[in-house]
């Protein structure tokens, strides 16, 4: 399965600058896709693997720009996402079922590039310079769950546990070029800025996330209504 969108669309520059007055219309296109694969196998009645995969991608082209922010303005923004799931279900007797699952998600987005120079901000007036967004991640999750449950008449008991591993390695170098601000037209033309904004030192960030446990559930249905359980 497979599926394709695609909006186009534009954004108004309604601006002041120096050399006169900006009115331009610019376009701006967001495309999605989205891709799914899923394959079933059941060997016997009594046992059922199911494998999946899902990849889902967002871009968008132009953002940023419109109202007082001019063309130089535009950022690209991406977001990607993978995900695998791997499911086995079996029951290996008349009262023994084992349920197996694996799923991989792994996930990147982007907005921007780095600055090549400062970005400049003329109140009522325009927003120009280079665009000051630019982020960078990625992030992966695995996870692995296996239940067993035994049944007996009306009784049923269930144990299971869950490993969930995570990992994220992001950037965020935004205004790392630097912003002046001019309150007026006058003051950008004598280059007299109200205020420089920067921001400096290391963008980049790393961690980890474990996450693991366990359970175990005694059910006993007393009637056809009345089911009495134990959790923990």
């Amino acid at each position: 399965l497979f599926e394709h969108l695609r909006d186009s669309r534009t954004a108004l520059v309604n601006a002041v600058t120096p050399d006169g007055a900006i009115l331009q219309h610019l376009p701006r296109l967001t495309l999605s896709d989205a891709m799914l694969v899923r394959a079933d196998w059941r060997p016997s009645s009594r046992h059922r693997t199911m494998l999946k995969y899902d990849l889902t991608l967002d871009t968008e082209h132009g953002e940023g720009v419109g109202g007082f922010r001019l063309a130089e303005q535009a950022v690209d923004e991406s977001d990607r996402r993978h995900r695998a799931q791997l499911s086995d279900r079996a029951f290996l007797s008349d009262r023994l079922l084992n349920e197996l699952s694996f799923v991989y998600e792994h996930k990147t987005s982007s907005a921007g590039q780095p600055a090549a120079g400062p970005q400049v901000i003329v109140v009522d007036a325009f927003t120009g310079g280079p665009a000051q967004t630019f982020e960078r991640s990625r992030a992966g999750t695995a996870e692995v769950r296996e239940v067993v449950g035994y049944f007996h008449g009306r009784h049923g008991l269930r144990a299971g546990g869950r490993v969930r591993p995570r990992w994220v390695d992001a950037e965020d170098a935004s205004n790392f070029g630097g912003t002046f601000e001019f309150g007026s037209l006058e003051r950008f033309t004598a280059r007299r800025p109200e205020v420089f904004r920067i921001n400096v030192g290391d963008p980049h960030v790393s961690f980890t996330h474990h996450e693991a446990d366990t359970f175990i559930q005694d059910d006993l249905r007393l009637s056809d209504r009345v089911l009495s359980g134990l959790f923990g």
